[in-house]
């Protein structure tokens, strides 16, 4: 028995195609590309835009003219299996600094100035990346103590 009040398959398709319609990415922000795809995703997440074609085909046209220049090899020959994974890992490898930039970053700026020391901290936490947390912990303390 179904539902007369379910939506057909033709209905969710044409829902599909206007929430995709509605989704805008932001700009794309080069000094912090990990945040700018964390941002990507919470849209993909709310609009529901699981496929990684359409993934793809999003990012890609949202990326400024120099971006795509240096990513046009890339951009000219996407993955067949996992298109916007690829891209994703080709811009973060451009754009994030390398562990030894961060960690220059991270001594560099490890004075308290007129922040706040929580602010410090995130601050440290974000120039780690995602490195692991007891590791990081560590780092921090002997820098602190």
């Amino acid at each position: 028995m179904t539902d007369s009040n379910a939506p057909s398959t033709e209905q969710t398709s044409r829902l599909q195609d206007v929430s995709a319609v509605q989704l805008r990415l932001p700009s794309f922000w080069p000094q912090d590309p990990q945040v700018w795809f964390h941002q990507v995703e919470a849209q993909f997440s709310l609009y529901r835009t699981a496929s990684e074609t359409t993934r793809y085909y999003y990012v890609a046209s949202v990326l400024p003219p120099d971006v795509t220049s240096e990513l046009s090899a890339v951009l000219s020959n996407p993955s067949d299996t996992t298109p916007y994974q690829h891209l994703k890992t080709k811009v973060l490898e451009r754009f994030m600094p390398s562990e030894r930039v961060r960690l220059q970053q991270l001594l560099a700026e490890g004075d308290l100035g007129d922040r706040r020391l929580s602010q410090l901290l995130l601050r440290m936490r974000q120039l780690l990346g995602e490195h692991d947390v007891s590791a990081q912990s560590a780092l921090l303390r002997e820098l602190f103590l």
